[in-house]
């Protein structure tokens, strides 16, 4: 046992300290933003299973080819993992409330997605226009 010990603490002959070094860890600001990242992850992976579903079966009524069908997952994936991360970033700051929490998480996920919304309209209403009996949510997703 080397010196420095007290007599009942076990010495380590690796020469590692006794308690793991955290060194990595950046503070308290790391765990807001790993868990907006988190959800950010699951809110696309639900966002593409659901416009995959949606997608797909507009492609069996033959109303889309593949890649536009593929195209309109990942662009609804993209937007659903935006949407959950933001909301649960701006979610995080309400801690002490989960009602206020709650509150946050909606409202956040809502503006977040009626803004993708108004860009992809705006971008589709310069492209070219919508099909006939074709709604707005089908337009993007």
């Amino acid at each position: 046992m080397s010196s420095h010990y007290p007599a009942n603490y076990p010495g380590y002959q690796s020469g590692y300290s006794s308690y793991p070094s955290y060194s990595a860890y950046s503070g308290y600001a790391a765990a807001p933003l790993n868990s907006a990242w988190q959800l950010a992850k699951v809110g696309a992976v639900v966002g593409a299973c659901g416009a995959g579903a949606q997608n797909l079966r507009r492609y069996q009524d033959q109303e889309v080819d593949p890649a536009t069908a593929i195209t309109a997952t990942l662009k609804a994936s993209l937007a659903a993992g935006l949407a959950a991360g933001t909301a649960g970033l701006v979610a995080s700051q309400f801690r002490s409330s989960p009602t206020l929490s709650l509150l946050a998480t909606l409202a956040t996920g809502t503006a977040v997605m009626y803004a993708l919304n108004q860009i992809t309209r705006a971008q589709t209403d310069q492209g070219h226009e919508k099909p006939a009996g074709q709604t707005d949510v089908e337009q993007v997703a």
